[in-house]
Formats: structure tokens, C-alpha cells, sequence
């Protein structure tokens, strides 16, 4: 098993159902993206200011439904990630602007009901704060710390709405929109 397998396993294993691409993902190329989709199905890459050569491959948002509540997702892509793509990845995606993005799918998703929107991110902490000054609509934003914006080590969040943990590579986030019901034994 390579080291793309293993890891989408493992966060199978975990639940996950949605992912940002970051450096790993771009590094893969369209491809080998598509090829992942194919093996696990039920995984959806968000990335609203990315577009691939397979117009396919990423959702600009999606919407998911908990109970009463619609809720919209957005995935914004760090964009100076494209300095540090091969030739090759670069053949593949085409960063287009996070701001106006945004505001386009913030557009649809109100269009279509949504109570809240979230967006999910990996670009650089200045970039959230501008993001949050220029578009309106933004309800929420999740986003990784990149340990050179803080002097204290990251500390582990409150599992009743964010599961956190870091890893060598990147810090993975995801949110507990459910609580699960657990049955106690007495």
C-alpha cells in the first residue's frame, strides 16, 4: 500500500467525507485525483478557487442537511501553493481569485436556502482576515493554524464541535456537526 492509499484509508477510516487539497493532493495531479475519487467514492474534494482539467474533479460548495438545517460549504485553496507545484500540476489546476469565488458561491448557496455557510480553508491566517472584510455572507470559518503564526504548540480543541489533530505534515480539522448517541451499558 503506497503512502496515497494508506493516508485517504485512514481518513476513511475516520469518517471523513470532505477535503481541501493542499500540497499532497495538488502534488498528485488531476489524474491521480480522479483515480482516488473512483476508489473512495464517498470522499469529495472541495476547493471553490481551483479548477481542474476535469471539471469534475473539485465541487465549488456543497450542501449538506442536518435535521432542519441546510447547512453550505465552500473550500478555498491556498494559493501561493502554486509556486510550489511541478510544471506537470500546474498543466492540471488554475487558481482563480479566493475573494471572488467566494462571493459567487456565496451567491448560490443563498440562492438555494442555505441557513449557514462555512467555509473550510488552508490559506494563510491575513488572508482569513481579509476574506472575512471583504465578502459578505461568511458565517463561519475553519481553517488550519500554521505553527509559524503561533508561539504556543496547538492544543487540542473541544470534541463537541471540532476534532483536531496534527499531524508531521498538516493539521486536520473536522467538524462534529451530529453528536453520536452512545449506549452505556448499566
Amino acid at each position: 500500500m503506497c503512502i496515497r492509499d494508506s493516508n485517504y484509508t485512514l481518513l476513511d477510516q475516520m469518517g471523513y467525507t470532505i477535503s481541501v487539497p493542499y500540497h499532497f493532493e495538488l502534488f498528485l495531479g488531476a489524474d491521480t485525483l480522479i483515480s482516488l475519487k473512483k476508489e473512495f467514492p464517498h470522499l469529495r474534494f472541495l476547493a471553490t478557487n481551483v479548477k481542474s482539467k476535469d471539471s469534475t474533479l473539485f465541487d465549488r460548495h456543497l450542501i449538506e442537511t442536518y435535521g432542519p438545517v441546510k447547512i453550505g460549504f465552500i473550500g478555498l485553496v491556498d494559493p501561493t501553493l502554486q509556486g510550489d507545484l511541478s510544471k506537470k500540476s500546474l498543466e492540471d489546476f488554475r487558481f482563480v481569485s479566493a475573494i471572488e469565488s467566494a462571493r459567487s458561491e456565496i451567491r448560490v448557496l443563498r440562492q438555494e436556502k442555505v441557513q449557514a455557510i462555512i467555509v473550510l480553508s488552508n490559506m494563510d491566517p491575513m488572508d482569513h482576515a481579509l476574506l472575512a472584510q471583504e465578502v459578505d455572507g461568511i458565517d463561519v470559518i475553519i481553517a488550519d493554524l500554521q505553527k509559524n503564526w503561533s508561539l504556543n504548540p496547538i492544543q487540542p480543541v473541544s470534541y463537541t464541535h471540532l476534532r483536531a489533530h496534527e499531524t508531521v505534515l498538516d493539521l486536520v480539522c473536522r467538524l462534529l456537526l451530529e453528536k453520536k448517541k452512545i449506549k452505556h451499558n448499566t
